[in-house]
């Protein structure tokens, strides 16, 4: 996860897609670092997420349309 901070009760995670793909496959982005055991909030959408979850499943990289694109997800541990 980028941005993190040791001992930190928020992180910050980035995607960057230089070219877009035509028929784009559905991508997953997983994290690192984070509690397995431990709860985050995602501050985009308000949802709540495992740190297992994030690190194992990972999250769904939403819809771009275009060239250089980028996607920010700030999560904050509950």
């Amino acid at each position: 996860m980028d941005g993190r901070f040791r001992g930190s009760l928020r992180s910050v995670l980035y995607y960057f897609r230089v070219l877009s793909e035509g028929n784009e496959p559905i991508r997953w982005l997983r994290t690192q670092g984070l509690d397995p055991e431990g709860d985050y909030e995602c501050l985009e959408d308000g949802q709540v997420y495992g740190g297992d979850r994030l690190m194992n499943s990972g999250l769904t990289i939403p819809s771009m349309h275009g060239d250089f694109q980028s996607y920010l997800w700030q999560f904050k541990r509950i």
